[in-house]
């Protein structure tokens, strides 16, 4: 969709639909705050590139999978090789945030290793804030094999309207995923905050800068893997949606 800077409101019938628009383009009348370097050819399909960055979190010890889960097979190809080969086609920087560089090396990404080690997932967002070369960074847990790039591109332009730090989906039961979620540049100072004050929990952030909560209409996608069992359920339903 195309806003015209100049006007303080929508229009009426551009209110119904903003909410399903992949991204909106603002004009001032004069330009666009779009560059054509954003239009991509791959694998013969036509793609509009965001400039934001992918944080991909692969810190974890996956404790209760009792194995890495980045590296968990489905569909030929790891988990985590899965979610770079999407996300790469709509963002223009990809970082991995885990303490082995050489371990995810094969991917080709720049891997971030948390700044203090041993503090959790919130540590690993601050490192991979600072090294994001973009205001606007969508962080996904890596044991997530569903992506919806609509939704991801609606929560990046709901970012850009209402200027919030982070804007995180929840569902009508109060559920929220910070770890699918979009993220600011100016959220590092919340983030940095709560940290010297020893909080671990992402969702303590939440009281130290501006959230806008994003609710997800059907969140049935959006699941994560997070043991054996839910990793052997989500292979099961690959096949039976195969045959």
């Amino acid at each position: 969709m195309a806003r015209n800077n100049n006007l303080k409101t929508w229009k009426s019938s551009a209110q119904d639909v903003q909410k399903y628009a992949d991204s909106i383009v603002s004009s001032d009348g004069k330009s666009f705050d779009f560059g054509l370097d954003r239009i991509k050819l791959i694998d013969n399909r036509w793609i509009i590139q965001n400039k934001a960055t992918a944080i991909i979190m692969a810190g974890g010890l996956s404790s209760r999978m009792g194995t890495d889960k980045s590296m968990l097979p489905i569909k030929d190809q790891s988990m985590i090789e899965g979610i770079c080969a999407r996300l790469s086609r709509c963002f223009n920087q990809i970082l991995i945030s885990a303490n082995e560089p050489d371990k995810y090396a094969f991917l080709g990404f720049e891997v971030v290793p948390d700044k203090i080690q041993g503090q959790g997932p919130l540590m690993g967002i601050a490192s991979a804030l600072e090294a994001s070369a973009n205001e606007f960074n969508f962080v996904i847990a890596c044991d997530i094999p569903n992506i919806n790039l609509a939704c991801i591109n609606r929560m990046l332009s709901e970012a850009s309207e209402s200027q919030a730090d982070i804007v995180v989906p929840t569902t009508g039961e109060g559920k929220h995923e910070p770890l699918f979620a979009i993220y600011r540049k100016s959220a590092l100072k919340a983030i940095d905050q709560a940290l010297l004050l020893g909080k671990r929990k992402i969702s303590d952030v939440f009281t130290l800068c501006t959230v806008k909560y994003f609710e997800l209409e059907d969140a049935n996608w959006l699941i994560n893997l997070n043991t054996i069992a839910e990793y052997k359920e989500f292979h099961k339903k690959l096949a039976d949606e195969a045959r």
